[in-house]
Order: structure tokens, then sequence, then C-alpha cells
């Protein structure tokens, strides 16, 4: 208690009480003694809360508790350039019977100040009045989705300097993948913490990885040319196919299936791997290369010169090794598989023969042999006009027969591989 008239009272923003009067002690409850205090004093209180917020970007929140003094009336403001100035005051209302205001209708830049001023009244007929006020800068955080991708979260968010926004979560679209924010964060969801300056990022979304499931077929030759069709998903944009490292000729591409012709390759199993802007299947199926089988003729080539013999050399078609006067082709299409080229002779080969007017070639196709052509063709001259015989013969008999009408006539025998 005073010792004298209180003349006035006043709250200050902190909760502490300011006293002024015709007194020159007090002395607070419970004290056994009194204090001197020279017509002013300020008195101990519980705490005041205030805080100042930006709820959105159109308006603006002062939240007051604890001891914090009664307002009788609240204006907002707005500063551009640092508080050098500020904008005409707007009107605060006070929410239902608590002691918190607002604004609603405001426009925010981002990066500016706002400012809310509150008056208080007290004392003796409500004769005293004061001035609080809150100041606080604030900042924008902006977030923005890519390309295929959406966002969950409060965007933009206008944020109190050094207090911290609200999660805002990346969603990225089916078939693809949050990949990280324009800024080079990957956190997700993202809470930015202690603001103090605008932000605007985008979150970035990549097309999922490709994943191959089946294909069809997977065995072909080592000579390619396999059409061969992928199954899977998340192929769109495909840029390449490859068997065992080697490209495959795209012949189309869609979400969930490719087709392809299979590239030239050695014999074995191979990784066939599809690469988008997503990145490279990890799954990796295989394609199983096989040789081509062998024919016939390359057959009897290999048993008659080793397992590794081709059309070259002493085992060609054309060759004769032995000098036996019979090309290795003309011995296997008139001896068959079985005959051994060095025990051959030409004597051996069809002979053409003169009889009733015509002149014939006659031969039974040996047992086994396949993948050739027999032809024959007759000439009076021996020169450019050799002209083809049909055969007439009923296989594996081959009958080549023309009329001996002319002074002269030539007949041949031709063989060629299929």
């Amino acid at each position: 208690k005073a010792n004298g008239t209180v003349r006035s009272l006043a709250v200050q923003s902190s909760g502490k009480v300011l006293i002024g009067g015709e007194f020159t002690t007090l002395q607070p409850n419970g004290a056994a003694t009194a204090t001197t205090r020279n017509r002013i004093a300020r008195l101990d209180n519980d705490a005041a809360t205030q805080t100042l917020s930006i709820p959105d970007g159109t308006q603006a929140l002062w939240s007051r508790g604890g001891s914090a003094p009664e307002l009788t009336r609240v204006t907002f403001e707005v500063s551009t350039d640092g508080g050098a100035t500020w904008g005409t005051p707007i009107a605060g209302t006070r929410l239902g019977t608590t002691a918190n205001w607002q604004a609603t209708g405001l426009s925010l830049p981002a990066g500016s100040l706002l400012r809310a001023r509150g008056v208080t009244s007290g004392g003796y007929l409500n004769s005293s009045s004061g001035l609080i006020e809150q100041v606080t800068s604030f900042s924008t955080l902006t977030y923005t989705a890519g390309a295929n991708g959406t966002l969950t979260g409060t965007t933009p968010q206008w944020v109190a300097s050094g207090a911290n926004g609200t999660a805002v979560t990346a969603v990225p679209a089916s078939g693809y993948h949050f990949v990280n924010w324009s800024d080079g964060s990957t956190a997700n969801p993202r809470t930015d913490t202690n603001v103090t300056a605008n932000k605007s990022v985008t979150a970035n979304f990549l097309v999922d990885a490709p994943v191959v499931d089946v294909l069809s077929p997977s065995t072909g030759l080592t000579t390619g040319g396999t059409s061969v069709t992928l199954s899977g998903i998340n192929f769109l944009g495909t840029s390449s196919v490859t068997f065992g490292g080697t490209a495959a000729t795209i012949v189309s591409v869609t979400g969930t299936e490719i087709t392809v012709t299979s590239p030239a390759h050695a014999a074995g199993e191979v990784n066939v791997v599809v690469t988008t802007p997503g990145g490279s299947s990890t799954d990796v199926p295989t394609f199983t290369y096989e040789a081509a089988p062998l024919s016939a003729l390359e057959s009897w080539r290999q048993t008659k010169f080793g397992n590794t013999a081709t059309n070259t050399g002493t085992a060609a078609d054309a060759a004769d090794p032995y000098h036996t006067g019979v090309p290795n082709l003309l011995v296997y299409a008139f001896f068959g598989p079985a005959q051994d080229p060095a025990t051959v002779r030409s004597g051996q080969l069809p002979q053409a023969t003169a009889s009733g007017n015509f002149l014939s070639y006659e031969f039974t196709e040996p047992s086994g042999v396949s993948g050739l052509t027999y032809g024959a063709e007759w000439s009076a001259t021996l020169g450019n006009d050799w002209q083809p015989v049909t055969d007439t013969g009923i296989a594996p008999v081959h009958t080549f027969r023309v009329p001996l009408d002319g002074p002269k006539k030539f007949l041949r025998l031709r063989v060629t591989t299929q």
C-alpha cells in the first residue's frame, strides 16, 4: 500500500506496472516494512507475452497473453524501406473476447516490416494512456512443384524473421520420383528454419528408372536381326537398348513395351539394358545368342577339313586340294556327304550321253545332300549363247535333255549353293 494518493497507473509492455501519485513510501503485500518511493514506482508482475505473426499474405495477427496490458484499440502498419517510412495505419479488430487482435485484407510484400501499435488506458478516471508496439520483419517462402509432381502444405508462407516455416512435401506423379529442390536440398518433407530472407524453390521430379520384366523371344542368332519385344514399365523417352553393350535398333516404344531388332553378337548370354532420362534398368534380363546351325555342306566341310573350316583356302567350294580334278563342291554334290574328297576321280562325275537324237545328263542326287541347286545349259558355239535346260527328272533323279538338231550341241551341268 502507498502512504498517499495514487493518481496514475500504467501497465508496461513487459507486464510491470508503473504508478504515480502523492506518496513517498510503498509497502507491497506481505512486506514487513515499507519501501521508500518518491511519487513514482514500478511494481513487478507476471510476465507479459505477445507475438506478431503473419498467417498469410493478407492478414496479420497480434497474439497477447500473460500480464500484457489490455488494449483499447490497435493499428497495423507496413514498411517496405526498413522502417524509414510506414504505410497508412489499418485498424485491427479484436478476436472475440480474447486479448488478440488481427487485420485482414492486407497485401504484404515479401521482405517488409510489420508494426502493431496498441493504446492502453488506466489510472484515475482512465486519465492515463500508453502506447505499446511490436515490430517484426518477415520473409516469404515460396514453393513450386516442377513438372510431373505436386505439393502438399502451405505456399507461399510469410515467416517472421528468425522463425520457422511449416512443412511442405513434394509428391511425384505416378512413374516419377522426387529428386531435389532447386537449391540442392533433398529434404522431403521440407521445413525451412531460422528464416531471415525470402526464398523461392522448385521441387524437381524425374521419371523412374525403367524396369524390364520379360524379353520375347529371349534367344536369337549371332548374326542378329531377331525382333525382340521388351515388356516392363517406365519406357517412355528410351534413348538406347543394348545387348551385351551393343546398341539394338529401336523399332517402337510405349510406356510398357519396346520392340527392337537385335544386333549381331558372339554366341553366349548377354545383358539387355534400357536407358531413359530416368536412368538405366538394373534388373538386367538376359538374351542368349546362338550360332546359326550349320548347313549340310558346311557340316561336310568341317567333317572333312576340320572343325573350324570355312569356305576359304583348301576347304573352299572351288578348291581341289587333292588334285583329283573334282572341286570340293562337286564332290559333295555328286558323291554325297560320306565321300572323302581325296579319293574321288573326275571320271566318276555324271557324263553326257547322246541317244535317240538327244544329248542328255541324267544322275541321281546323293542321299543327305541339301542346300544345292542343280541345273544345265546348252550352247551351239561355246560362246555367249548358253541357254538353260529344264530338269525333267523326278527327284531324286535329275534329267537334262536337249535335241541334237544342229551341226553342234554342247551341254554342261551347273551346281550352285542356295
